[in-house]
């Protein structure tokens, strides 16, 4: 399925995580492979934990982040096309 702005996501609950100094270590159960996430990543999983719209979690950001709203929603949708496409978060129909 295709995430954009209207979809919802929440994480995959197989995947375990570890802090690393500021970074997340995730391990998906199901692949076998190893992640990290560094702070920003890191704040956009902590987002996640309860299903939200990807909206919401760009609004998210952008109350903690200076950061301009075009670059935002593509940074976090290349993220969360990399997290679904790794099944670390599931795309909720």
């Amino acid at each position: 399925m295709m995430i954009n702005m209207s979809s919802e996501v929440v994480l995959n609950d197989s995947v375990l995580t570890t802090l690393i100094d500021d970074e997340l270590g995730m391990m998906s159960i199901n692949l076998g492979f190893y992640y990290t996430l560094n702070s920003v990543g890191k704040r956009i999983w902590e987002i996640l934990e309860n299903q939200m719209k990807v909206s919401d979690v760009i609004d998210t950001l952008r109350k903690e982040y200076d950061v301009d709203l075009l670059v935002c929603e593509k940074d976090v949708l290349e993220l969360l096309v990399l997290l679904e496409q790794n099944q670390l978060i599931t795309v909720v129909e």
